[in-house]
């Protein structure tokens, strides 16, 4: 004999497979052709026809003691303090630490004079007396030091343990320095010429050449190319 909570699950089917099929309805096929859509300047509502309006985010206040949540194994400390927006790191081949500060127009060095990891003495590497003009990224190669400016490219004589430049080098590579400003220096791996990133000067213009491309080069500047645009 079935039991009675059996009993009862199969009448609760039933009467459910009842309302479904008194209640199904005939589904009718429909085709979507996409179309292009078309809109004039006369479809457009006039200027301000609507009021302007800015929401701003909330800025809340680093507390006294912020938490930094790491992954296991990770620890957080600090490295160097005292500079002003640093944007690009790079090892120099005796082993300090380069950092740019674009707005300072200057490149700093970083020295660990005790070996301890941590540096505890920064000098000027170089600064606009030098040329610099919002430098970003640097490189080096045979003997040379590189920097890519907001409108110009660098290379400066570097004697291996040198902690400072002299002079303005010499032009690389001039280009437009109008809107974004970045300019990324790559050696090639190989060692004899030089990659150089010029951005966009806005996010919706149609750029002209160098602009949103990779420039390729000797490591003098000469025989310049694009190797990509449209980036």
């Amino acid at each position: 004999m079935l039991s009675s909570l059996f009993q009862e699950q199969i009448f609760i089917q039933l009467v459910l497979i009842t309302i479904f099929y008194k209640y199904r309805t005939n589904a009718t096929n429909v085709t979507f052709v996409p179309e292009p859509i078309h809109i004039t300047v006369a479809d457009l509502p006039e200027p301000y026809a609507t009021p302007s309006y800015n929401k701003d985010a909330n800025v809340f206040p680093v507390p006294e003691d912020p938490i930094l949540y790491v992954p296991n194994g990770f620890t957080v400390k600090l490295y160097m303090s005292g500079l002003t927006m640093p944007r690009y790191l790079i090892y120099t081949p005796a082993g300090d630490i380069l950092v740019s500060e674009p707005r300072l127009h200057r490149i700093s060095c970083l020295i660990d004079n005790d070996g301890d990891g941590y540096p505890d003495e920064r000098t000027t590497f170089a600064d606009a007396s030098n040329g610099l003009n919002q430098p970003y990224s640097m490189a080096f190669a045979h003997g040379y030091f590189y920097v890519g400016n907001r409108n110009v490219t660098r290379r400066y004589p570097w004697t291996t343990g040198s902690r400072q430049i002299f002079g303005i080098g010499e032009l690389v590579m001039t280009y437009d320095g109008r809107g974004h400003w970045t300019r990324i220096v790559v050696v090639s791996p190989d060692i004899d010429r030089i990659y150089i990133g010029i951005g966009s000067g806005t996010n919706v213009d149609v750029e002209q050449l160098p602009r949103a491309s990779v420039q390729l080069a000797n490591l003098d500047g000469s025989n310049q190319t694009t190797f990509a645009y449209g980036l």
